[in-house]
């Protein structure tokens, strides 16, 4: 869901510099620092941009007119989010 705007060129990676197509580079984050904090889903910006925890400015996937034209602001399924969310809370591990 995400690697279509955050990986190569596209938009997301970007404007931010989070590339997801791999393991070492969302754990890289973004220009600003870290997007996943292993144990903490409340701490990882990923988990409250895809979460709707974020301000709307930030939510991913964007949920701007635009985005939604585009078909890019469908929000993941609440599983999608919990999936990542448990995974972060469980140390966020490369497996």
């Amino acid at each position: 869901n995400c690697a279509s705007c955050h990986s190569g060129y596209a938009e997301g990676e970007a404007s931010t510099g989070l590339n997801v197509t791999d393991y070492a580079s969302l754990m890289h984050g973004t220009r600003l620092g870290e997007v996943v904090v292993p144990g903490s889903a409340a701490s990882s910006t990923l988990y409250l941009v895809v979460s709707g925890e974020a301000s709307p400015e930030i939510q991913m996937p964007p949920h701007h007119e635009e985005a939604l034209a585009e078909g890019r602001g469908t929000a993941l399924d609440k599983d999608d989010v919990q999936l990542i969310k448990d995974w972060i809370e469980q140390g966020a591990k490369n497996n």
